[in-house]
């Protein structure tokens, strides 16, 4: 019995009806990349008439700017990459309309492969306005809260200090303990807060990178000393490799060390009574590396790829500390990309993990804002 091919057939028009009742942008491309086809959402979102659009050259409709409205360089745009690597590429991007005015969008190409080579290209485009005005409402709220809560907050502090203080009469042991519980929640909540607001800072650009010359061994040797204590009550090991006469580096000394205390912290806090803690520096060819590895309770294979997810914790963490809020690691890895490094870890559970923080040789570039970070 021979298969009857007619019936997985589609005429053009059918093909065209289909690709237009699709609610995001679609625009096709030939090998030429000419575009010679493009749905009435993405003639919407960028614009054009469909008459001016079709047959016109895909990189004159579609013009990706970065943040200061320079256009992308011909290689970084994803039409070009996904041709390169002949698979989909996924960015997002700002991009000009046909009158100049600005679009935020998820771009994902993917190029039409026929003998192994690219024929032509499928671009979808998703409007993401809405999403970054809900983000940006988001943080501004925040952010207000954040300071309204600061005021209060101030003023349970204050009082509670003197009551510890004695200087409103004496109190029995029982006092005693409830006064320092109310000091030490008070100062999560500040933590909290701060953390908060440096988030909404840094998302929105609004952080000060104040560059001058570190010496990161000596930063790393004053961040161990005041965690002397932390170590010492859970009787945790500390070793240190650290590399000798490390030259300065041009950064920020303030962000440096957020990144550091919050590696370390999380070290001390993640890893049982007895557990060891290693802290490595070390320059490799290109950058300055800072590790932090530890024998606590690692990271499961399944929550790995969230790590540096706003608000997410791991299972097998929720159940050692309920205290956590989910945003260390997420600003520790804002900082480092903004002073032009990075951080990222290995880990096996029960076992483990070793974060690593690494920072270019050249320095990071200075930025001016309103606000310096919140410590």
């Amino acid at each position: 019995m021979v298969e009857d091919t007619n019936k997985y057939t589609y005429d053009e028009s059918y093909i065209e009806t289909l690709f237009a009742s699709v609610g995001v942008g679609l625009i096709a491309t030939d090998s030429s990349g000419d575009i010679n086809f493009i749905n009435d959402a993405a003639l919407d979102m960028f614009g054009w008439s469909r008459n001016a659009a079709i047959r016109e050259r895909y990189t004159n409709v579609i013009r990706p700017v970065h943040e200061d409205g320079t256009p992308f360089d011909s290689v970084d745009r994803p039409i070009v990459q996904a041709y390169m690597a002949g698979q989909s590429i996924t960015a997002r991007m700002m991009f000009k309309r046909k009158d100049d005015s600005l679009l935020p969008a998820v771009e994902t190409v993917s190029p039409i492969m026929v003998h192994g080579r690219p024929t032509g290209a499928i671009a979808a485009f998703r409007d993401i306005s809405q999403e970054i005005e809900a983000d940006r409402m988001k943080s501004d709220f925040i952010s207000l809260a954040s300071h309204q809560l600061r005021t209060p907050l101030s003023s349970i502090n204050i009082y509670a200090q003197l009551l510890d203080e004695g200087r409103a009469g004496g109190m029995n042991a029982q006092q005693k303990l409830f006064i320092r519980t109310i000091l030490s929640s008070t100062k999560r909540m500040n933590e909290l807060i701060n953390t908060l607001l440096n988030i909404t800072r840094i998302e929105a650009g609004n952080i000060t990178i104040d560059i001058h010359e570190v010496r990161l061994d000596k930063l790393v040797r004053d961040v161990l000393s005041e965690s002397k204590p932390s170590i010492a009550e859970k009787n945790l090991k500390l070793r240190r490799n650290i590399e000798p006469r490390l030259q300065p580096i041009s950064t920020d000394d303030l962000l440096v060390r957020e990144v550091f205390v919050n590696l370390l912290t999380n070290a001390i806090k993640y890893t049982p009574d007895g557990g060891d803690i290693i802290v490595g520096l070390k320059t490799t060819k290109y950058s300055y590396m800072l590790s932090v590895s530890d024998t606590g309770y690692g990271i499961p294979r399944t929550a790995q790829k969230r790590i540096f997810t706003k608000f997410f914790r791991a299972s097998n963490i929720l159940t050692q500390d309920a205290s956590g809020t989910g945003l260390g690691l997420y600003l520790a890895k804002m900082i480092a990309e903004n002073l032009g490094g990075d951080v990222w870890f290995e880990s096996i559970q029960n076992k483990g993990s070793t974060f690593y923080f690494s920072l270019p040789k050249h320095g990071s570039i200075a930025r001016n804002s309103n606000f310096r970070l919140e410590v």
